[in-house]
């Protein structure tokens, strides 16, 4: 989870800070371990040393709440991660790889890689103000790489580069579903990344 910025706070906000970190904490461990249908408001206020009352009144929406919230934290975390690889790249296939590698490090460690993983119907109008936001940005930075590898050629490629930067953002969720099962497989899951991207840009 990303931690509160270090400002001048009150005791009294430290606390709540504090406490409020504890709940989501609990919640990433709790829907890591069962998965969403199964976890329960007062095992996640438990495993926080917190009561059920106390979880409601930092999260209203109860777990919807504490699930979104996670989503969104991992979302960013990742978005940050992926921006940050690919600007030490100037080749555009090496920026698109830095993006795999972003999502599969994140994937990395078993509770967020099996948080990551969750899926269900149920879900849907859970993150539905949220979803789609890292995918979205990361088929934003693939397509501009795939114009940039692109720029010049006569005749130009077929395919659609949005379309295509949609496809190996696609290809990338299983591999980091994957690296959750198997944090061991980073190296092989990008050389087979980097194999689909080749077979775009060259």
């Amino acid at each position: 989870m990303t931690r509160p910025a270090k400002t001048t706070m009150s005791l009294r906000e430290r606390q709540r800070a504090a406490t409020r970190m504890a709940l989501l904490d609990a919640a990433l461990q709790v829907f890591s371990e069962v998965g969403f249908g199964l976890a329960a408001v007062e095992d996640i206020a438990a495993a926080a040393g917190a009561s059920k009352g106390t979880l409601y009144t930092y999260f209203p929406d109860g777990k919807n709440g504490l699930f979104r919230e996670l989503y969104s934290d991992l979302g960013r975390r990742t978005i940050e991660r992926a921006e940050e690889l690919r600007a030490k790249e100037k080749d555009p296939r090496e920026r698109i790889m830095a993006v795999a590698r972003a999502l599969l490090e994140v994937c990395t460690d078993p509770v967020v890689g099996r948080f990551y993983m969750i899926d269900g119907p149920a879900l849907g109008q859970v993150v539905k103000p949220v979803l789609g936001t890292t995918s979205g940005r990361f088929q934003e930075l693939i397509a501009a790489d795939l114009r940039e590898a692109r720029r010049g050629r006569r005749p130009p490629r077929p395919g659609d580069v949005d379309v295509l930067a949609a496809l190996l953002v696609g290809a990338m969720r299983p591999a980091g579903q994957k690296m959750a099962e198997d944090p061991g497989a980073l190296d092989s899951l990008l050389d087979g990344i980097g194999l689909l991207v080749d077979g775009v840009v060259k």
